[in-house]
């Protein structure tokens, strides 16, 4: 089997120190081995063997005989004189379904933007072919789009033609070894309840409206790839999710939340909301919580969510990259919170904004057909027109321990004794983080960890001039805010806050809820989220 080493550069000290690598080979007895591919199993999803059958016509039995001898008269007992068998009629094909990351070196990377690097080995090795999925791989041939095609994934399954074999043991022990290498965290399921199966809701009106296109294009192909199983729910009308949470009693419905191992949303941090607030009215939610992970492919204005776990994992903030990690089933716990207003309480994941954010967020409603760029738009107008809010703020800064703090009614005064911390004064910005992203272009809090157990409220108080206030506000695309003048980051692990100017914008998770006095705490580490645990 011919191969020119010379046109590829594997690395092969690489594969020798690292015993996770894969490394393909073809040869035989009589021959040299070549290396055909070299393989990071954590780039894997699924693997999977099919026989493929010869071109018709061929109608001969296989044989163990060599065909130079299959005529010989002499060989009449029929006894194979090769060691080798051949196969006449099929051939056993081995599918790895494979996600890589480009090589980032000098020289990978060049290769690796050209195209070169993906197909360097079409022409020198038969054995080996490559499967690319063009609809679910980054065309980075456009230079506008090449910022955005660094560093992230793309589809390169590969195909191997198996050595032919009378016992098939070895390639079914192959086969469980990549798998168990690929998914190194999953536990076999001993009952049908403990199989894997994933609720995957779309919200088709999310953004730009590309749920279902994400859905069938990126997440469908790959769950079958790794053979997991799943229902989908396309909503059809606000608050769908949120009613889907709820208790399934008859039947005739959809399976209950509670029978599924983890919930997938292609859509928008609203979305997420719903689902949130629904499994809140639950009698058992926080059974539903312990046991179900949270995932998340963006496909709404901000997404803000799968922007904060991409960056937790390290990964980049594409929906195929997502969709990567969920497949893969990585997972790690992260903190949500409890809000309690005058009338209603909710549970939030993201993040609650008040005075200026809120403002752009809720009034540029009215723009939403700009997507995300209604932000920018309507911060220039609040900069411009600058607002000012009084208000009573009180917080808890964190403990070790990291335990809830059950807070007392909004009702009912806060004591110093107890360690609350209160200042009354004038805040244009007020916005409070458990994760590091808003969105994908608002890094409005780098040091958050999704499980740190804390807040971090960023704040500018009233003192901020407007070109002050406008630079803060660039420089938030890429965390460049922290440690400038007018910024403060506020830790505490409860808080409250009671406006004293009317006319204020209580937003929570990018949703307007009551308006007035609120107060949350954080409830630590209370929900996995599909994630690569890097962050821990």
């Amino acid at each position: 089997m011919s191969n020119d080493e010379d046109d590829v550069e594997w690395p092969r000290e690489v594969a020798e120190r690292n015993q996770r690598l894969l490394t393909v080979v073809s040869g035989s007895s009589d021959a040299e081995e070549n290396t055909v591919d070299i393989i990071d199993p954590n780039d894997i999803v699924g693997v999977n063997v099919e026989i493929e059958l010869a071109s018709t016509g061929i109608s001969e039995p296989r044989s163990l005989t060599s065909s130079l001898n299959r005529n010989d008269d002499s060989n009449q007992n029929n006894e194979p004189v090769s060691e080798i068998p051949v196969d006449t009629q099929a051939n056993a094909i081995l599918s790895l379904f494979v996600y890589p990351k480009p090589n980032l070196s000098t020289k990978g990377y060049i290769q690796t933007f050209c195209g070169a690097e993906r197909n360097k080995t079409k022409n020198s090795n038969k054995a080996i072919t490559f499967l690319e999925d063009k609809d679910r791989r980054q065309d980075c041939s456009d230079a506008s789009k090449s910022s955005k095609c660094i560093g992230q994934r793309y589809c390169h399954h590969r195909r191997f033609t198996v050595a032919p074999s009378e016992d098939l043991t070895d390639l079914s022990i192959l086969v469980n070894a990549i798998r168990k290498l690929s998914q190194p965290n999953k536990l076999p399921a001993t009952s049908l309840d403990e199989e894997e199966r994933l609720l995957v809701i779309v919200n088709p009106c999310s953004g730009q409206k590309m749920g279902v296109s994400e859905y069938e294009k990126m997440l469908l192909p790959m769950l079958e790839e790794a053979g997991v199983a799943h229902d989908c729910l396309i909503t059809t009308h606000t608050k769908h999710a949120e009613e889907r949470m709820r208790k399934q009693c008859t039947p005739s419905d959809f399976k209950d939340v509670s029978k599924y191992t983890g919930i997938v949303v292609v859509g928008g941090d609203g979305t997420i909301h719903e689902i949130m607030q629904g499994i809140h009215q639950r009698d058992d939610r926080d059974k539903i919580l312990e046991s179900i992970k949270l995932g998340m492919i963006g496909a709404g204005t901000s997404n803000g969510f799968s922007a904060s776990l991409a960056h937790a994992s390290k990964e980049s903030m594409s929906p195929l990259d997502s969709a990567f990690v969920i497949v893969k089933g990585m997972s790690s716990w992260i903190d949500l919170s409890r809000y309690d207003t005058k009338s209603s309480s909710y549970t939030s994941f993201l993040t609650f904004s008040w005075a200026m954010i809120a403002d752009i967020d809720i009034e540029s409603e009215c723009i939403r057909w700009a997507g995300f760029l209604r932000m920018d738009i309507w911060g220039v107008v609040r900069v411009l027109f600058l607002r000012k809010y009084r208000a009573k703020f009180s917080y808890l800064p964190p403990t070790e321990d990291k335990k809830t703090v059950i807070l007392p009614p909004l009702s009912t005064p806060l004591s110093e004794n107890e360690g609350w911390v209160t200042v009354e004064d004038d805040f244009v910005l007020f916005w409070v983080s458990q994760v590091t992203h808003a969105g994908e272009q608002m890094f409005q809090s780098p040091s958050c960890k999704m499980n740190d157990g804390v807040f971090q409220i960023f704040v500018v108080r009233g003192n901020v001039s407007r070109l002050r206030l406008a630079l803060i506000l660039l420089a938030m695309e890429h965390g460049g805010h922290v440690g400038m003048n007018g910024v403060e980051f506020i830790q505490c692990s409860a808080y409250r806050l009671e406006p004293i100017t009317q006319g204020s914008y209580n937003d929570l998770d990018g949703e307007v809820i009551e308006s007035g006095p609120i107060q949350a705490s954080v409830l630590p580490s209370s929900i996995q989220a599909y994630s690569n645990p890097q962050y821990d």
